[in-house]
């Protein structure tokens, strides 16, 4: 399912205290994850939501 930006945020700091987006070039974490195609982003009740975008039909027939 999704999550928050602010659930991934959290664990950013729990699982890495130093990252900051500003040494990715992006102002904010939700500027960067913008950036990063692998995720699909959702604003649900007026927060941003994401999940990680599933492998195309072809790539999971392929990895069977």
């Amino acid at each position: 399912g999704r999550v928050s930006l602010g659930q991934v945020g959290s664990q950013l700091a729990n699982l890495a205290p130093d990252f900051d987006p500003r040494t990715s070039g992006s102002t904010q974490l939700r500027a960067l994850v913008r950036h990063i195609e692998a995720f699909e982003l959702k604003y649900e009740a007026g927060h941003l939501r994401l999940r990680i975008k599933p492998k195309p039909e072809k790539a999971r027939k392929a990895a069977n």
